[in-house]
């Protein structure tokens, strides 16, 4: 794990339990309409589900959701 957390925009986001259920229904809500555009379907659907996923068992297990904003994954990784 990446504990380089600082992030120029966002910091940690924390979603309580009571909330996770509520975006769990509202991300799969989107996920059934949205159209990404050519090329992007396939990628973003299939990040969305893990997202989702994500959302879903934290909210069985009555758990909290911590987030962030990751940059090493885009390359742009800023140093404090």
């Amino acid at each position: 794990m990446d504990t380089n957390t600082w992030h120029p925009v966002r910091g940690l986001m924390r979603h309580d339990s009571p909330a996770v259920r509520q975006h769990a229904e509202r991300l799969a809500s989107v996920a059934g309409k949205a159209s990404f555009g050519s090329g992007y379907d396939d990628f973003i659907r299939a990040e969305l589900g893990n997202v989702i996923d994500l959302f879903q068992y934290a909210s069985s297990a009555g758990e909290s959701v911590v987030t962030m904003l990751d940059l090493t994954r885009t390359g742009k990784k800023v140093s404090k």
